[in-house]
């Protein structure tokens, strides 16, 4: 891993703003991949015998495209864009694509055979996801299918072709296949058998919170270099743009970790006898009973110990607003130091009182709310993060919302440091300078 670890000081002295993501990178070697790729956790997983073969330069590109690919975050875009199995090449592409585009401006040497958008089809300056249904509506069937796609163990060995000419992406002599340039999760959010487990001991996961304060502070050094020297690609100050000051905010985010929570109730029915079944007629004299939809349950955890400020705890009110009006929920609030207050159903966040201001245990909330009965369907909690979490899953979804710290500096410290949040809790930062 010597050469990767060189490669890592040069993309560094030559894209400084990079810094942050470059250091937090947990390098693997490893010889399950063919070539390098990156898992949602920032591992970077490295075939040494694939970096033996790069000359020093196409190490450095490669090393700045697989960071790309997590700071872009491409694997929850890829859930947004509902990639799967079938179609993730297609992804791939379209990232590669929309990475690439760039390399040239920004001065890397990328190996040999690498997707750029004119080799698609497609216009440069484009984004992924528009490359993506472009690529989805030419219709393309997976020219890779004989070479494994990584997903269940394949490493993407070459195929023998027909003697037709590839298709993009496909192997050039002496280079790897498209196949066989599997980025990992990190690229599409879906999981390898080779991808390490989140707690491994030696490399541990970067976890949810963490990387949006990396992206984020990588945006704001790359916005800065901009500012003072204006020689950075129009698509590399979009994305950082976008992170600074996103188009689509923190709240939506939010409000799609609970929808995504609350997906196994929706559409949920209840007998009864009170209203009539639509199809009654059939039955005659026999009563059949009719159905309700049932409002999902949700309780919300706020965090009220003394490390949390006031201006963070006007935030959780107007989410447990947004939770009442988006939603359409049953909402419970329940104000948490190191003890739960009794909970508190509630139709507008001012109803919500908010007792406190001791220890810190969200563990004890979250226990509480799921003690309520009737049974809540998922459980939010709102909190600056600094609290112990429960040490397995809870039976219902759990999200987080992890406020910002106000009083952070500024520069290269701005990001702020919470306690790791477990894998199976949703976590989104919140930050607090809006």
């Amino acid at each position: 891993m010597e050469k990767i670890k060189v490669a890592r000081l040069g993309l560094g002295s030559k894209a400084p703003y990079f810094t942050p993501g470059l250091w937090a990178l947990r390098l693997v070697s490893t010889e399950a991949v063919p070539t390098m790729a990156v898992d949602e956790g920032w591992r970077l997983y490295a075939n040494p015998s694939f970096a033996d073969k790069l000359s020093e330069r196409e190490l450095v590109g490669v090393l700045w495209h697989e960071l790309e690919h997590l700071l872009r975050a491409h694997h929850a875009r890829a859930r947004e864009m509902e990639v799967d199995r079938r179609t993730h090449w297609l992804w791939n592409l379209a990232t590669d694509a929309a990475i690439n585009d760039g390399a040239q401006e920004l001065g890397f040497t990328l190996p040999e055979g690498v997707i750029y958008p004119e080799r698609l089809g497609l216009e440069p300056g484009g984004l992924e996801e528009a490359y993506y249904r472009a690529l989805l509506e030419q219709g393309k069937e997976d020219p890779f299918q004989g070479e494994g796609d990584g997903l269940d163990g394949g490493v993407g060995a070459e195929g023998e072709g027909d003697g037709a000419s590839p298709p993009p992406g496909a192997a050039e002599p002496g280079r790897p296949s498209a196949a066989a340039w599997d980025h990992g999760s990190g690229a599409d959010g879906l999981e390898r058998p080779w991808e390490l487990p989140r707690d491994h001991a030696e490399h541990p996961a970067v976890g949810e919170v963490q990387a949006a304060q990396l992206r984020e502070e990588v945006a704001r050094r790359v916005l800065e270099h901009h500012r003072s020297r204006g020689t950075l690609p129009a698509g590399m100050v979009r994305w950082a743009e976008g992170v600074v000051n996103p188009v689509v905010p923190w709240r939506r985010v939010l409000q799609g970790r609970v929808r995504e929570g609350l997906r196994r109730v929706q559409g949920r029915a209840r007998a009864t006898h009170e209203r009539p079944y639509r199809r009654q007629a059939a039955f005659g004299r026999v009563l059949m009973p009719g159905s309700y939809d049932v409002r999902p349950r949700v309780a919300v955890v706020i965090d009220t110990s003394g490390s949390v400020s006031d201006r963070m705890l006007a935030h959780a009110l107007v989410e447990v607003d947004a939770l009442l009006r988006k939603a359409g929920a049953e909402v419970w609030a329940l104000a948490v130091d190191a003890a739960a207050a009794q909970a508190q159903k509630v139709r507008r966040a001012h109803e919500v009182v908010l007792l406190g201001g001791g220890g810190t245990d969200m563990r004890v909330g979250i226990e509480a709310a799921l003690e309520l009965r009737p049974k809540v369907d998922l459980v939010v909690v709102l909190t600056d993060g600094f609290t112990p979490w429960p040490a397995e899953p809870p039976r219902v979804p759990v999200v987080a919302g992890i406020f910002g710290d106000p009083g952070a500096p500024a520069g290269a410290h701005a990001v702020y440091a919470v306690p790791e949040v477990p894998e199976f809790i949703k976590a989104v930062p919140i930050p607090l300078h809006e």
